[in-house]
């Protein structure tokens, strides 16, 4: 494939999930979705999703179920691509298994179907141009940065109560017995900056850095470090189908140094607290 050049890189999707320093090609979730628009570059990130955007952009007049998706990725030229999907795609388990990446794609949530019908249309696309796909399926993303209010996830909704001092009670569904792990934005950059040099052949990687861990476990864990202890309102449920987590063995072995970036229940409970914040 040559030597990589920064330059030659495309990147389709929100800009967070891009360390903003490289010099990157950006094409915005509504200038490819609203346009048919051919795009070519050495290498290619899609880090889109048609769901997401549309959901947000309720008033879009073109509807979702109307995209010609794989028109959209046939105008696409890469020597690789990597696309970033979800830990959704295999659904959940009754048991404390990790998902491996042979396992199969279950998911059922509009989301989860989603990802896997654009696995395989880019899966299919690459191997019409002969070039190599790497498909990453990401665990529950978070940031925890102290002048960011998202709450669109899990662990930044905590960190943002905890941080604003609020007092509205957190809702665990299935009495926070889910196992779940999860995937730092930093860490996420990082592997996506690992696959873009040194990946140079298909493959797909679950990608996590966070031990498995039962919530409401993390949650006991993160008001040990709290004055006021994190407000929370069990849900019950008969669902035994409630656990998703990942086996991230493969990404570990073939690069080692990432192991660097893993972080277990006490230091993440440490972080979502405040205590320390990295």
């Amino acid at each position: 494939m040559g030597e990589w050049r920064l330059e030659d890189i495309i990147y389709i999707g929100a800009r967070r999930l891009i360390d903003t320093n490289k010099k990157i090609h950006f094409v915005s979730s509504e200038e490819y979705f609203m346009n048919d628009i051919p795009l070519e570059g050495k290498t290619i990130i899609f880090g889109s999703s048609p769901y997401l955007y549309f959901k947000k952009n309720k008033n879009s007049s073109i509807k979702i179920n109307s995209l010609d998706i794989k028109k959209k990725l046939s105008m696409l030229t890469y020597n690789k691509i990597i696309f970033l999907s979800s830990a959704s795609v295999y659904g959940f388990t009754e048991n404390d298994n990790m998902f491996l990446e042979m396992d199969k794609l279950i998911g059922t949530s509009a989301y989860a179907k989603e990802k896997i019908i654009l696995e395989s249309l880019i899966i299919e696309q690459s191997k019409k141009i002969n070039a190599v796909f790497i498909i990453i399926r990401i665990a529950g993303l978070f940031q925890l940065k102290t002048n960011s209010n998202r709450t669109d996830n899990f662990l930044d909704k905590i960190f943002f109560n905890i941080k604003n001092n609020t007092n509205e009670k957190l809702n665990l569904y299935h009495s926070g017995n889910q196992i779940r792990n999860f995937c730092s934005i930093f860490f996420l950059k990082t592997v996506i900056d690992k696959l873009m040099r040194y990946q140079n052949s298909s493959a797909r990687y679950n990608v996590a850095n966070t031990d498995p861990i039962k919530i409401i476990d993390l949650i006991q864990a993160v008001n040990r470090y709290q004055e006021n202890p994190l407000l929370i309102n069990l849900q019950d449920s008969e669902e035994v189908r409630i656990h998703n987590a990942l086996n991230c063995s493969a990404l570990f072995n073939k690069y080692p140094d990432l192991c660097d970036f893993q972080i277990n229940q006490n230091e993440l409970a440490k972080m979502i607290a405040g205590a320390k914040i990295t």
